[in-house]
């Protein structure tokens, strides 16, 4: 009987590790290699917690904590056991190897989802097997990196897009559009939970680009030194604002006119330039502990047509009388990103000028994907022709469901 492995927490060093058992021989082979300290048999009653170790020749491996959930309770539809070992990547890899010994299969959670799309068992939520829609939410809750995302992500996998696009394939072409319009709305949290916006740092050399990224990441992950130059490479990480994920990459300093200097530092001015035409966001920095240069408005041309918030740092030090700030567009984020004074309004910046300073219904219908969004726009453009048959509109509907 079949038995498929799965890793559902990042690899790296955390409090805990959670390997996921899924499949028809789940159940029985866990119970060769665990042994239970709360109860003498291994029966594992489903939704309870049993603390015990895991076990290979006689020799214990870690202990963990074990629950089961049945197929038709479970996310994917099928037999699930959820091992919750220590954390790092020594414990888990031996969790691991000794489950693909007994004969377990190790696949990508993404590989899972595939397998539940083609042979879903019912479950309390569906009388059926996952639609397309279902199976996106179940991708995104494999993945998902905050609370917020979790709760939306499981909401749509219980059906609430899917239901909302159901009942919408007997009303009227007006009364489809009107509807789409509104749900159309909740695309900007839905997509930045699944697919989290990119924010750069960026300026030009030894502006404090990565004393604010070590700052906003919580830890010294960039070496920061008074000497300009000292990021070659971006360096990219996870951070949080209010529940929303987003990308933060520290670049090479940049200058606005024509890169001298040796290769490396050209690659890196290069790659810097590359970025600052993908990301979402930049954060565009100036040192606030002397006057603006030439470099500065160079820069600020660069940038001209792109979505970015000029950040004085070093306010921490004395300030020259002669700083302009009047050259800078907009209101400028003042911050020290040596003592986080001003942090608390860079991030409600962001979260703004994102769009993303919002409140969620979380168990509301929500598009999630470009998939969906893309879908939702055509059919958004088609029913604006009275000319339009209601057959294709339908058939957009159901490819939202099935595609």
């Amino acid at each position: 009987m079949k038995a498929y492995l799965t890793l559902g927490t990042p690899p790296g060093e955390g409090g805990i590790s959670i390997i996921q058992l899924s499949g028809p021989g789940a159940l029985s082979l866990i119970q060769k290699v665990f042994r239970s300290r709360s109860a003498k048999k291994t029966s594992l009653a489903p939704g309870r917690l049993y603390l015990g170790d895991i076990r290979e020749q006689g020799q214990r491996i870690d202990e963990v904590i074990v629950r089961r959930t049945p197929g038709r309770k479970s996310l994917s539809g099928l037999e699930t056991i959820e091992i919750n070992a220590h954390g790092g990547l020594i414990s888990a890899r031996r969790i691991i190897r000794c489950l693909t010994r007994r004969g377990a299969r190790q696949i990508l959670p993404r590989q899972l989802i595939e397998l539940t799309g083609k042979s879903n068992r019912p479950t309390r939520q569906q009388s059926s097997g996952l639609d397309r829609i279902q199976q996106e939410a179940l991708a995104g809750l494999l993945s998902a990196s905050t609370p917020l995302a979790t709760e939306i992500f499981l909401a749509q996998y219980q059906g609430a897009l899917s239901d909302k696009i159901k009942k919408l394939k007997n009303k009227s072409s007006d009364a489809i559009r009107s509807e789409l319009k509104r749900l159309l709305k909740t695309a900007a949290l839905g997509l930045a939970l699944n697919h989290p916006k990119t924010i750069l740092l960026a300026g030009r050399p030894n502006t404090g680009k990565s004393t604010l990224f070590n700052y906003l990441v919580g830890r010294e992950r960039v070496i920061t030194h008074h000497r300009p130059g000292t990021t070659r490479d971006p360096v990219e990480e996870t951070i949080v604002l209010n529940e929303i994920p987003f990308r933060i990459i520290d670049s090479a300093g940049l200058t606005g006119k024509k890169i001298k200097g040796d290769v490396i530092e050209k690659m890196s001015m290069a790659e810097t330039r590359r970025q600052l035409t993908q990301t979402d966001l930049t954060l565009l920095l100036f040192d606030g502990s002397g006057p603006p240069r030439n470099q500065d408005l160079d820069l600020l041309a660069l940038l001209k047509n792109k979505l970015f918030i000029p950040v004085i740092n070093k306010i921490d030090r004395p300030h020259p009388k002669n700083f302009r700030r009047e050259f800078l567009p907009g209101k400028p984020i003042h911050l020290s990103a040596l003592t986080g004074q001003g942090i608390a309004r860079l991030k409600q910046r962001i979260l703004k000028i994102t769009g993303l300073n919002l409140t969620s219904n979380r168990t509301k219908p929500t598009i999630f994907t470009f998939r969906q969004y893309q879908i939702i726009k055509n059919i958004i453009k088609a029913t604006r022709s009275t000319g339009q048959k209601k057959i294709n509109v339908k058939k957009q509907l159901n490819q939202l469901l099935n595609s």
